[in-house]
């Protein structure tokens, strides 16, 4: 009888086995890289079309307040590729180059994927950062932190070599797949909608310059130079038929993707109930203006910055008497509104009440965008510094606490909720809810609010959208 003995394994070939149960590990950690940034694009691409994210929790735990900021729409304008996209290159070439080293054991293709690990790696401090600046808890960025880590561990820690042996070695052939990640995500790139409100803005930047506008007064010449200054050339008024023909001007001038959106948020606005509106209490604008847009933000909300400065834009585009605005408060805070269970720090309470303050001042609708401005450096002290500042004359820190100022903040917030608020900002046109998207809100002023002006037959048929969360569920969010 003969004993079959066992031939012990020599050094190198337990660091063979070694390298190739981890480029295992790192092919299956390269996969679940690229189904979770596949799963973020698709977030995002849901989240421009105007739904909320899972991750939207409220306006600190937010990771689309992060894939709409600057960096992120910077990197989407300048590649034409978004964040996402670009998460979704790196899974690619995660998972391909281990999986290839274990079918020829290339040496270079081994530096390649280190070069991958080490590019994943550098990118988490700064889109930590970016976060982080932004004062915005990213959840979805954490786990992708988590799985490159993971990923560049495993390749130091199960891998001859560590991270950085022979990187040289393995440029061109990471060169050569990030190309062809490139080629393969340039098409579902160019069918991800940008920064709806960003993008929207531009759009009707570009579309209100060409339009036809009435030429306004000229202030008369003063000969001798002599006269006080003159004031500076003003807005005329135009008719309804003219206002039509600018309205489908407009529209011709909207790119395709404008169009979608405001056919999509045109079909909610013609689904809302119309409500009768309660009385103004300060409003800019002129009395006799056929549309009145009703916004309620909290002083925190990033996107309730970015619609007070659109509403700028908006003003200066359109025709004279054409909207009033008045704007209303809905902090998303439980110190101070009823219908949030969760306490902060009651900041926005306080910038709630200090806007109330300032109502029908000269300086408050100033005063509401300096409060804006300043949103990542506000407190209790820059509010009052702001207050200070424009108008002496009030004292804010006693308006504040008076009973009467915390009334009408309280009929802010239950007028909100008669409406089913969802989130910040909250728009209504003449008692309707309607969307911030600008090109959206531009189209329906022009229509004087309505929602079946024979301009839209033009549009695209509405997408079918999934339905908002039942009523109180979503008052942390934001609309985006």
């Amino acid at each position: 009888m003969y004993l079959k003995t066992r031939v012990p394994m020599t050094e190198t070939q337990t660091e063979q086995n070694q390298n190739t149960a981890g480029y295992k590990i790192a092919t299956a950690l390269g996969a679940v890289n690229l189904g979770w940034a596949i799963f973020q694009w698709v977030e995002l691409v849901s989240a421009r079309q105007g739904d909320k994210p899972a991750c939207a929790f409220n306006d600190s735990f937010d990771c689309a307040t992060v894939w709409d900021g600057a960096f992120a729409t910077g990197i989407h304008s300048a590649t034409s590729i978004p964040v996402a996209g670009w998460g979704t290159i790196w899974g690619l070439m995660a998972l391909a180059i281990p999986f290839l080293v274990m079918q020829n054991n290339r040496e270079n293709l081994k530096a390649a994927t280190r070069l991958v690990a080490l590019a994943g790696l550098g990118s988490i401090p700064v889109l930590a950062g970016v976060s982080f600046s932004m004062g915005v808890f990213c959840l979805w960025c954490m786990i992708t932190y988590v799985l490159v880590g993971a990923y560049a561990l495993t390749l130091h820690l199960k891998t001859d070599g560590g991270l950085f042996k022979d990187l040289g070695q393995g440029l061109p052939a990471s060169l050569g797949f990030l190309v062809m990640g490139v080629v393969l995500a340039i098409y579902p790139a160019s069918k991800t909608p940008k920064n709806q409100s960003k993008a929207g803005l531009a759009a009707l930047k570009d579309a209100t310059r060409n339009l036809e506008q009435p030429k306004p007064t000229a202030p008369k010449a003063d000969p001798a130079g002599t006269g006080p200054s003159q004031p500076p050339m003003q807005k005329q008024p135009i008719t309804k038929a003219e206002k039509d023909l600018q309205l489908a001007s407009f529209l011709k001038q909207m790119p395709p993707e404008a169009l979608q959106l405001i056919s999509n948020f045109l079909a909610e606005y013609q689904k809302a109930e119309t409500r009768p509106t309660k009385p103004v209490r300060a409003a800019q604008g002129s009395e006799t203006a056929p549309v009145l847009i009703t916004d309620f933000t909290d002083a925190q909300c990033g996107h309730c910055a970015e619609f007070v400065s659109a509403m700028d834009d908006l003003k200066f585009a359109a025709p004279l008497n054409a909207f009033r605005l008045e704007a209303r408060h809905f902090p998303i805070d439980g110190s101070c509104n009823p219908a949030i269970p969760s306490k902060r720090d009651a900041l926005s309470c306080y910038a709630a009440k200090a806007q109330i303050c300032l109502e029908g001042h000269p300086k408050g609708h100033e005063f509401t965008k300096l409060i804006f401005q300043n949103q990542r450096q506000l407190s209790v002290d820059v509010i009052n510094m702001l207050g200070k500042t424009l108008a002496p004359d009030v004292n804010l820190s006693s308006c504040v606490s008076q009973k009467s100022t915390n009334d009408k903040l309280t009929a802010d917030i239950e007028y909100a909720l008669e409406h089913e608020i969802e989130g910040t900002p909250m728009i209504l046109v003449n008692g309707r809810k309607a969307s911030a998207f600008p090109p959206f809100l531009f189209s329906i002023m022009m229509a004087e609010g309505d929602g079946n002006h024979p301009a839209f037959a033009a549009l695209p048929k509405a997408q079918e959208r999934p339905q908002n969360p039942p009523p109180g569920r979503g008052h942390q969010g934001t609309q985006h």
